[in-house]
C-alpha cells in the first residue's frame, strides 16, 4: 500500500510538469501590480487552478459573474488583452476572442480568431519564451501577475485588430477568451476559457478610436468661380532635337532557386541536447535536462496519430 500512494504521489506530480496552464487576465496591458478583470481572480493566491487548469465546468468555467467593465470596441480597431501563461508550458494550438450576449449566450460573435499552430500563447504573438528550467522572476521580472504565490507564471500581451463589431447586439455581454493547446493531441487538445463580464458601447467609425478631428469641406457649388488672368500671347519656341533614344534595360539574371525545406521528421532515440520532449517509436519521452539523475518517461500518443519534433517539444497529430 505504501508504494501505491508513493506511485500516485509521483505520477500527479509528473503529469503536472507537463500540462500546459494559461489564462486571461484583463482588458488592457495590465502591470504586475493590476489585479485582473476575469472571473475567479480573486482565487489566484489560494486556488489558481480554477483559473489556469484545462477547462471544466461549461461556460465560463461555471464561474459566477462580476461587476462589468466598460469597453468601447470600433469595427477594424484594435484591443489588447493581458493573458498569463505558465513557464515552460506555452504550448501550440489556436485561439480566439468572442463577445456573448449575457442575457442569450446562443448569440456569439467573434472579435478575433488565431487557427493553427502559432496561436496567441508562443511567440511572436507572446513576448516571453519560457523554460521549467528557472523560476518566473528571473525569466519575466516585473511580468507577474499581480497576486500570484506560485512564481510560475509570466504576462503577455496580445494586440489585434477587432471585427465583427457591427455584428454586436448585446450591451450587457461576455468577453470569452479560449485557447486549444494541441500539443498532445490535434484530435483531443487541451481546452482553457475564461470569461470577462462587460458594458459594451461601439464607435461607428471605422480605424482606431485615436482618430484626428473631423475636417469640414466647403460645398464646392457656394463657391465664385475663378476667372482666369489675360495672359499675353508669347511665341512659341522652336523644336527641340529629338533626344537620342533610351537604351534598354537590363534584364537582370534570374535568381537561384532555393530548394523547399524538406519537412521536419519524426525522431526517435533518446534525451539529448536540452529537449523536454522527443519522440520515441509510437509515443514520446518526457525528458528532464534539468535533473539529469532522473529517468525520462514514456507516454503513448493518442490513436492515429504519429509523433513529430517541435523544437525542445513534440506534436502527436
Amino acid at each position: 500500500m505504501k508504494f501505491t500512494v508513493s506511485a500516485l504521489i509521483a505520477a500527479s506530480s509528473f503529469l503536472s510538469t507537463v500540462s500546459a496552464h494559461g489564462f486571461l487576465s484583463g482588458i488592457g496591458r495590465l502591470s504586475s501590480s493590476e489585479r485582473g478583470q476575469v472571473r475567479n481572480y480573486d482565487l489566484i493566491d489560494r486556488q489558481i487552478d480554477s483559473l489556469r487548469n484545462p477547462t471544466e465546468g461549461g461556460l465560463c468555467r461555471g464561474a459566477p459573474r462580476k461587476k462589468p467593465v466598460p469597453l468601447s470596441l470600433t469595427e477594424g480597431g484594435s484591443l489588447t488583452l493581458t493573458q498569463a501563461f505558465s513557464i515552460g508550458a506555452q504550448h501550440i494550438g489556436p485561439c480566439a476572442v468572442e463577445i456573448i450576449d449575457a442575457k442569450d449566450t446562443s448569440k456569439k460573435v467573434t472579435l478575433t480568431s488565431v487557427s493553427g499552430d502559432r496561436g496567441c500563447a508562443v511567440q511572436p504573438l507572446a513576448q516571453f519564451d519560457t523554460n521549467k528550467g528557472s523560476d518566473a522572476k528571473s525569466q519575466c521580472n516585473g511580468k507577474i501577475p499581480a497576486g500570484l504565490v506560485t512564481n510560475d507564471m509570466c504576462l503577455h500581451y496580445w494586440t489585434f485588430e477587432t471585427k465583427n463589431v457591427n455584428k454586436i447586439t448585446c450591451t450587457d455581454c461576455i468577453l470569452r477568451w479560449t485557447w486549444d493547446g494541441t500539443h498532445i493531441s490535434k484530435s483531443n487538445p487541451e481546452r482553457y476559457e475564461n470569461c470577462i463580464d462587460v458594458t459594451i458601447t461601439k464607435n461607428g467609425k471605422g480605424g482606431n478610436s485615436d482618430e484626428g478631428p473631423e475636417i469640414e469641406i466647403p460645398d464646392q457649388s457656394k463657391l465664385p468661380v475663378p476667372v482666369p488672368p489675360t495672359v499675353p500671347s508669347v511665341p512659341a519656341p522652336a523644336p527641340n532635337k529629338p533626344s537620342p533614344p533610351a537604351p534598354k534595360p537590363e534584364t537582370p539574371a534570374p535568381k537561384p532557386q532555393v530548394p523547399a525545406p524538406k519537412p521536419e521528421t519524426p525522431s526517435t532515440g533518446a534525451c539529448s541536447n536540452g529537449a523536454y520532449m522527443v519522440c520515441d517509436g509510437t509515443g514520446f519521452l518526457v525528458c528532464h535536462p534539468d535533473q539529469a539523475s532522473r529517468a525520462p518517461a514514456f507516454m503513448q500518443c493518442a490513436s492515429g496519430t504519429k509523433c513529430r519534433s517541435w523544437g525542445k517539444y513534440i506534436q502527436c497529430a
